[in-house]
C-alpha cells in the first residue's frame, strides 16, 4: 500500500492510503490496529477504534465514533456525531444520518438508511434496502427484513421480526 503517515493526538502513528482524506486541522484519532480503505474521508474530531475497518470510498463526517471491531462497508456514509458501538457493522452503500447510534453487534445490511437522530439498539439485524426514518427507535434483538420501512418517530419492539417489504408505522 502506498500511503502517508497520520499522526494521532497521543503520538502514535498509522499508515493510511494516500487517497484517504483526513481533516488534519483538527483532532482525528485512528487506532494503529484499524484498517482504512482507499479514498476514505474522515471528518474532524472522528475516532476510529482498534480492529475497526473502514471500506473504500466511505465517508465519516465530523465527530463520528467507531468503537472497537466496527466494520463500515465501501461507499457508506456516516453522518456527523454518529456512534457505532463495538462489533457493529454497516455494510456496503449504507447511510446513517446525523446523531445516529448503532448498537453493539448490530448489522445494517447493504443499501440501508438510518435517519437522523435514530437509535438502533444492540444485536439488531437490518435487512438490505431497509429505511429507518428520522427519530426512530429499533429495540434490541429486532430483525428487520429486506426493504422494510420504519416510519418517522416509530418504535420497533424488542425482538420483533418484521417481514420483507413491511411498514412499521408507530
Amino acid at each position: 500500500m502506498t500511503g502517508h503517515i497520520h499522526h494521532n493526538p497521543d503520538g502514535s502513528v498509522v499508515l493510511i492510503p494516500s487517497s484517504t482524506k483526513i481533516d488534519e486541522e483538527s483532532t482525528v484519532f485512528i487506532h494503529p490496529r484499524a484498517t482504512i480503505g482507499e479514498g476514505v474521508t474522515v471528518g474532524a474530531g472522528s475516532i476510529i477504534g482498534p480492529r475497526s475497518t473502514v471500506g473504500d470510498q466511505a465517508v465519516l463526517e465530523e465527530k463520528v465514533t467507531l468503537e472497537r471491531e466496527v466494520t463500515v462497508g465501501p461507499r457508506s456514509w456516516l453522518g456527523h456525531h454518529s456512534i457505532l458501538r463495538a462489533g457493529a457493522a454497516v455494510h456496503n452503500d449504507c447511510k446513517t444520518g446525523a446523531y445516529v447510534q448503532v448498537g453493539e453487534g448490530t448489522v445494517v445490511k447493504d443499501g440501508s438508511i438510518v435517519g437522523d437522530y435514530s437509535v438502533v439498539e444492540q444485536d439488531v439485524i437490518v435487512g438490505e434496502g431497509t429505511r429507518i426514518n428520522e427519530r426512530s427507535l429499533v429495540k434490541r434483538f429486532a430483525r428487520l427484513g429486506n426493504d422494510v420501512t420504519v416510519a418517522r418517530h416509530a418504535t420497533v419492539s424488542v425482538a420483533m421480526h418484521v417481514p420483507n417489504g413491511d411498514l412499521v408505522a408507530r
